[in-house]
């Protein structure tokens, strides 16, 4: 419970905080391990697995979802779903 004198918004600010730099930290080990042109396996929405390569470098998408771009498919795919 968030003391009277306390802002609201203190404990949501910081714990965007450290969310984001989670996200940071999944995307620069992504991006360091797997350059553009790095062979991938994504697990699709249906469970399927399908070998592709990296088209451009991970990021964070919209500040709240790491995701990567994959040859051969539409959109991108959250890093979690991107094996090596």
């Amino acid at each position: 419970m968030l003391a009277a004198d306390e802002p609201l918004n203190f404990k949501t600010k910081e714990k965007n905080m450290e969310a984001t730099e989670v996200m940071k930290s999944k995307v620069d080990i992504f991006n360091k391990k797997h350059p553009v042109g790095s062979p991938v396996t994504v697990v699709k929405d249906l469970g399927e697995k399908f070998e592709t390569k990296v088209k451009y470098p991970a990021e964070i998408l919209s500040g709240h979802t790491p995701v990567v771009w994959l040859f051969g498919i539409s959109g991108c795919y959250e890093l979690d779903r991107v094996q090596a």
